[in-house]
């Protein structure tokens, strides 16, 4: 009988490992996140890491300004808060509102982030922002959820003075069904009818004048 040098022996053992691998028959072989797909590109189930949680690539304050519903969640699947804020303390909320991304507002709204989180250097609400801009949809949503119409920003100006000044009538309409206080002033002693006058707006100073104020 041959007997083979101990060197050989380890190298031809190695080959043939080689071999049933490159075969499948040693076990799974591990697969790259690249390769770790189902037929037509799909994920695999439960992500490529085996967490459960599709792959994370944006921040929820990202995807409020530049992504959708599917890039929020999976940063609110990773942990994130829905009442997330930026480094210089503008919430998640209020830049979804900023942007006009109603899908991402929504989904945080339904995930229970606070309406009213403002940001740290204008006192800005979502509520306030809306309105400002004019967005009645993102106005009715929001309200929905509570969001208090009386907040003042650091003018102390409410969501009502900023629609009425810009002259958004549907927005006034869809404030006015909120009771907010229209006796309010802000820190200049001016009333939302007064914002209203001086937007020149005879339809939004009526809605007011009829709501009570002066």
């Amino acid at each position: 009988m041959r007997t083979w040098p101990l060197a050989r022996r380890a190298a031809l053992a190695g080959v043939l490992i080689a071999g049933c691998i490159g075969h499948g028959l040693a076990g799974p072989i591990r697969h790259d996140e690249a390769t770790a797909k189902r037929n037509y590109g799909d994920p695999i189930p439960g992500g490529a890491d085996g967490s459960g949680a599709p792959p994370h690539t944006m921040s929820l304050v990202e995807a409020a300004e530049a992504g959708g519903v599917a890039e929020a969640r999976s940063a609110f699947l990773v942990g994130e808060s829905v009442n997330s804020r930026t480094r210089r303390g503008t919430p998640a909320l209020l830049i979804a509102t900023r942007y006009s991304n109603i899908s991402v507002l929504r989904f945080l709204l339904e995930k229970q982030a606070n309406p009213d989180l403002f940001d740290k250097s204008t006192g800005h609400t979502p509520l306030i922002a809306a309105a400002q801009s004019g967005q009645d949809n993102m106005v009715r949503m929001l309200l929905e959820h509570k969001a208090n119409p009386d907040h003042q920003d650091r003018q102390g100006e409410t969501a009502l003075m900023k629609a009425a000044r810009v002259g958004a009538a549907d927005v006034v309409r869809t404030l006015l069904t909120s009771k907010p206080d229209v006796t309010l002033t802000d820190y200049a002693g001016n009333t939302a009818l007064w914002h209203a006058q001086a937007s020149r707006n005879a339809k939004i100073i009526q809605m007011i004048e009829e709501a009570g104020g002066q």
